[in-house]
């Protein structure tokens, strides 16, 4: 059975690991993406960041991950909502997959597209779940898979679970302030006013 949402999960095979160079540049691009008041010029320093680690090494499943992701990102925050981008998440998605269909990072950029390309429609997020949620299972389950299963899953009937993965998300390195920020939103949509506003208060403290 799948462990409960806040509790800490069993380790899983690990995807192929990028070679030190790549790898630091990834986690300067995920640390963009993470920032609670993210503008368009953090995801366009992002993707120069991406472009120096695909010359590094093109066949690294993560970096074409990366890009997915940094798409999706610049797609939702309607910096740029075209159809160019929409299209570039997707193939860069399945380049990833192509590379490393069990990387994690691989699976959530195809959620992540998934979703976008179909407006968050209801069959799209149970598909997009069925993705996300074995990787959440995951002890090295990462910040962006928690917090996008977290907005997947505030319904009624498993609000206490999205609120695990906030609070798992919130615990990783770099994760507060996404994961705060994340939890405002959902306390708006309750009309939950003082909670959201002290979620909104601990996501800019975090940065």
């Amino acid at each position: 059975t799948r462990p409960p949402a806040g509790n800490a999960p069993p380790a899983a095979p690990m995807a192929r690991t990028s070679r030190p160079d790549v790898a630091s540049l990834l986690a300067r691009v995920q640390a963009l993406g993470r920032k609670p008041d993210i503008v368009r010029a953090d995801l366009d320093a992002a993707e120069a960041l991406l472009d120096q680690a695909a010359r590094l090494d093109p066949t690294d499943a993560a970096v074409w991950a990366e890009r997915a992701i940094v798409d999706w990102c610049q797609f939702q925050e309607k910096f740029d909502a075209s159809s160019a981008r929409l299209d570039s998440a997707r193939r860069n998605a399945r380049q990833a997959l192509a590379f490393d269909s069990d990387n994690p990072r691989a699976r959530l950029a195809e959620a992540a597209s998934l979703l976008a390309t179909n407006n968050y429609d209801a069959k799209t997020k149970t598909e997009a779940i069925r993705i996300l949620e074995p990787l959440a299972a995951r002890a090295d389950a990462d910040v962006e898979t928690l917090l996008l299963l977290a907005s997947l899953r505030q319904d009624p009937a498993h609000y206490d679970v999205a609120l695990g993965y906030m609070d798992r998300a919130a615990r990783l390195p770099g994760g507060a302030g996404a994961a705060h920020f994340t939890r405002s939103l959902a306390c708006f949509e309750r009309g939950e006013w003082a909670q959201a506003t002290e979620a909104i208060d601990r996501a800019l403290g975090a940065e």
